[in-house]
């Protein structure tokens, strides 16, 4: 019985490294493969590989469907971005690839860690490097014209009471205007300057009287699931802690037979026997001080 409770304990033990390795397995690297900072966070955790976007903050990115990123950043509001994704080589089919990156040798120019994409026109839009303040636009070599996708907001943050309302993802356009011309720097997602391309639609991005895009719970379910999985850690080294304790506990309040209780115990039992009375035809006996027998 001892055994198989240690085996049960061990094996759970074990499924909890697993399903705590499956959890850190899931870091974030920029589109040059350099290992991101803990607030760039999957976009999609359950996803074998995921876009990155810095949803770890108090002021949350939001994960568009191409793989890119809409800063709500105070310097950086309606910035898109290109961080990477949680396959180091950024080949994977869920890493964004509208910017320079692997897939394409990128296009013979320099590597970088985050792209900013600038929008030009409606439809067009250019790369560059985060720390660059050029404006972009003006390359023609550079401008290309692509689907930035759709942000995925999830309803369960907006919501007053998160038991009631289930988690779904809703999609909406961002768009943006304006020529790129107006630079200013700042630390925003993953960068140290930029330029702002504009204002983006729905929600956020200075459109007057919009209200703030909800935030990212991506990396609050993360958290919890840490906890959760390392609280069942801990109750499994527990349960083994307790269990290899109490077996020396067992062994010493326990009572064994002495050889004494084995000699006696193999020992038939004898039935008393009953006094018994001299008969009435002979006299009783007493001896004399000359050592004569009298009788009576």
């Amino acid at each position: 019985m001892f055994r198989r409770d240690i085996l049960l304990a061990l094996h759970s033990l074990l499924l909890c490294l697993l399903c705590l390795r499956g959890v850190h397995a899931a870091t974030c690297y920029g589109v040059d493969g350099t290992e991101s900072d803990d607030s760039h966070q999957p976009c999609n955790p359950n996803a074998e590989f995921s876009a990155c976007c810095a949803t770890n903050k108090d002021v949350p990115d939001i994960c568009l469907s191409s793989g890119l990123c809409l800063s709500q950043h105070v310097q950086f509001k309606g910035f898109i971005y290109s961080n990477g994704c949680t396959d180091k080589t950024g080949m994977a089919a869920e890493c964004p690839h509208i910017c320079p990156d692997n897939t394409n040798d990128w296009n013979g120019g320099e590597k970088a860690t985050t792209w900013n994409v600038l929008q030009c026109n409606p439809g067009t839009f250019c790369c560059r490097k985060h720390t660059d303040t050029n404006n972009c636009c003006g390359d023609k070599s550079k401008v290309i014209t692509v689907d930035i996708g759709v942000m995925r907001i999830s309803t369960a943050a907006t919501s007053s009471d998160d038991d009631e309302a289930p988690t779904q993802t809703t999609e909406s356009t961002p768009t943006q205007s304006g020529d790129g011309s107006s630079t200013r720097s700042g630390s925003g997602t993953g960068a140290t300057q930029g330029t702002n391309t504009g204002t983006t639609g729905q929600c956020g991005a200075g459109l007057s009287g919009q209200a703030e895009c909800p935030k990212n719970n991506t990396a609050v379910v993360g958290g919890a699931v840490g906890g959760a999985l390392g609280a069942a850690l801990l109750a499994a080294l527990g349960a083994i802690a307790f269990l290899l304790m109490r077996r020396p506990k067992a062994a010493e309040g326990a009572t064994y037979p002495t050889d004494e209780t084995w000699k006696y115990a193999a020992a038939a039992p004898v039935a008393p026997t009953p006094a018994q009375e001299l008969t009435a035809a002979r006299g009783p006996y007493e001896i004399e001080g000359n050592n004569q027998h009298r009788v009576y």
